[in-house]
């Protein structure tokens, strides 16, 4: 029996490949599910950014309120009393020697977000920062922006109620420049950096108080009512 070689070679098994529909459908469903998973992941970001930024500054100018208390006693025995406009410029004059200074704008504007900052809400009509001359301004070395206001009404301070305030915009002038997502309030008493009083940081009030927040939970999922 004659037998033909042809018929003792095998023939290798049919790789069967993704056909063009198949891959059209899993591209459409890693691309659905990028949608709906990375605005997440980048809002989630740019939440911790926030939330470092804003214990940064709080660590920053609590330890310059510190290191002038141990030079100079505490705020309530500092010669800063005077006139609205020339308070702040005595008041931060304590804070200067301790903070990493960029640029210094004093009373004048240049420093501050120039334009009306929008409350948690959406709402407007919070004043223009940059421009109010009882607000003693200051970039700092990363970027940061700040505005000091001092009470000139000394004896709020010596009954431990605020000394000043400090107007915080963690990105400098950048957007969205919205009180409780960039912009933040602390206040200075005569002993220590606090926050602001108000309970207004929901997300149908102004947001000035989120620095509290923040420093507590250490996130933005703020409160609705």
């Amino acid at each position: 029996m004659i037998i033909d070689k042809k018929d003792c070679v095998s023939t290798p098994p049919y790789n069967k490949g993704f056909t063009l529909a198949e891959v059209l459908i899993t591209l459409v469903i890693i691309g659905v599910v990028a949608a709906l998973t990375v605005p997440t992941m980048i809002a989630k970001y740019h939440e911790q950014q926030t939330v470092t930024k804003v214990k940064k500054f709080q660590s920053t100018i609590s330890s310059a309120l510190y290191r002038a208390i141990a030079e100079n006693g505490t705020v309530d025995t500092w010669d800063y009393e005077g006139g609205a406009d020339d308070t702040p410029v005595k008041l931060v004059e304590y804070f200067k020697p301790y903070l990493n200074i960029m640029k210094d704008c004093g009373a004048e504007y240049g420093c501050f977000y120039d334009g009306d900052l929008i409350s948690l809400n959406g709402t407007g009509n919070n004043g223009n920062y940059d421009k109010y001359t009882d607000y003693y301004k200051l970039i700092l070395n990363d970027g940061t922006t700040m505005a000091i206001r001092g009470d000139h009404r000394t004896e709020h301070c010596k009954n431990n109620s605020e000394c000043g305030a400090i107007l915080v915009d963690i990105n400098g002038k950048n957007k969205p420049n919205i009180i409780g997502k960039d912009v933040f309030e602390f206040a200075i008493y005569k002993d220590k950096i606090g926050t602001h009083t108000s309970d207004s940081c929901k997300l149908t009030g102004s947001g000035w108080n989120c620095a509290k927040h923040i420093l507590l939970y250490e996130n933005m999922n703020y409160p609705a009512n």
